[in-house]
């Protein structure tokens, strides 16, 4: 499991690393009400390389230029990934930028210490001067020292990076992490202050239920938890569920095709990592689901297509029972919760709802069977039709008035 930078920072904060100011962006909007004094460095969110030079990492001065500057970088893939965030981070002035990281040697069976004193963005010099210290043994600071003497640093400077990378190995140690790594690792010779100016983590995944609390990080995107075909469209009035991303293509095609506008298709049954779901667990992805569609104010009706497995036909439409069955109708998420929140929110907040009433959306499936039982379950809020073709008509019926009633659109 990789995460993102603003996540690896969070890590960082907790064993000392220093790190600056910063704060995520969810929309460009979210730029009104930035809290740290520019010039800030405004940065994608993505776990693919070379950032800086595919353009990902922007130095801004001003309110006008950051908004402008975060439009571009929403809807600039980076090795063929969006980001779900960007993040804004205080400037820093570095006189050395080093590179420094922890990873597991599979040939050793022990963990490696890697430094160079040339860090940053060029590959080239930094591996002609990469330093590698192998642990033998149970960890010590003496590694880190090595590290930092192998290196070419001296006096202060030697400490400072020597307790960084010490941090790092805890870190490393106590999450199981596969690979830790600080690229820049920023010294100001002046104050021999050193400063993480990026970081990447990535997590073993067999260890991951050995540590929940990687998967409850901080502002973690609701993205991030559902796969998503292509792009998302704010002004979108459709959402599409499928179960696979040949089929959400089609389904995609044949939507524009009567007329409707898609807000996204989201693909239920696998993780965002790929790995197939079990039926259960895409019956509680689909709750993740609902609180993606409290984020879009156009989204107006639910389509889903979901052919194939029958025990996994049951329990989507299970899900969606419970769902329409609450007592209470679905209230719009709080500005928190949204898929772009401000950065300056909280997670708790981001948990709570808001006074405003937001209608729970009528729902139309398209099943490869007849269903059973479920076809009154909710009276004028859901259809389950027996091919895509009645499934479009019913969504085109529901979003050519907003004035219709739910009811009479589902006759």
């Amino acid at each position: 499991m990789d995460l993102l930078e603003y996540q690896a920072k969070q890590l960082f904060r907790e064993v000392g690393i220093p790190t600056l100011p910063a704060q995520t962006i969810y929309e460009p909007g979210d730029l009104k009400q930035l809290q740290i004094p520019y010039p800030v460095v405004l940065k994608s969110q993505v776990r693919a390389g070379g950032r800086a030079k595919a353009g990902g990492i922007r130095f801004i001065g001003n309110t006008i230029d950051a908004i402008a500057a975060a439009r571009t970088l929403f809807n600039l893939p980076i090795a063929g990934e969006r980001p779900p965030v960007l993040m804004a981070e205080a400037r820093y002035r570095a006189d050395l930028e080093l590179f420094v990281a922890i990873v597991f040697d599979y040939q050793t069976q022990r963990p490696a210490l890697l430094g160079s004193v040339r860090g940053g963005t060029e590959v080239a010099p930094l591996l002609d001067n990469l330093q590698t210290v192998i642990v033998e043994d149970t960890f010590s600071a003496f590694y880190a020292r090595e590290l930092a003497v192998c290196m070419g640093l001296q006096g202060n400077s030697l400490q400072a990076v020597s307790e960084i990378v010490t941090k790092m190995y805890r870190l490393f140690w106590d999450r199981d992490l596969e690979l830790i790594e600080i690229n820049p690792l920023a010294l100001n010779s002046e104050t021999h202050q050193v400063m993480a100016l990026d970081g990447k983590i990535t997590v073993n995944n067999r260890a991951v239920p050995r540590h929940p609390e990687l998967l409850d990080l901080e502002q973690i995107p609701l993205w991030e938890q559902v796969p998503m075909l292509g792009t998302q469209n704010r002004q979108g009035r459709v959402g599409l569920l499928c179960n696979n991303f040949a089929l959400g293509l089609s389904l995609w095609d044949e939507v524009v095709a009567a007329g409707l506008l898609p807000a996204f298709c989201l693909i239920l049954g696998q993780s965002a990592q790929g790995t197939k779901l079990t039926p259960e667990q895409t019956a509680q992805q689909i709750e993740t689901c609902w609180k993606l569609g409290d984020t879009f104010p156009e989204l107006q009706v639910w389509l889903l297509d979901i052919p194939g497995e029958l025990v996994r036909q049951d329990a989507i439409l299970s899900q969606i029972h419970r769902y329409l069955q609450r007592q209470v109708p679905k209230a719009r998420l709080s500005e928190e919760l949204q898929s772009r929140p401000t950065g300056t929110s909280s997670p708790r907040q981001r948990n709570r709802v808001s006074a405003i009433p937001k209608p729970i959306q009528p729902i139309v499936v398209n099943l490869d069977r007849e269903p059973k039982g479920m076809e009154s379950s909710v009276p004028g809020r859901l259809a389950i039709m027996s091919s895509l073709g009645q499934a479009i008509t019913s969504v085109l019926a529901l979003t050519t008035s907003e004035t219709q009633t739910t009811s009479e659109s589902l006759k």
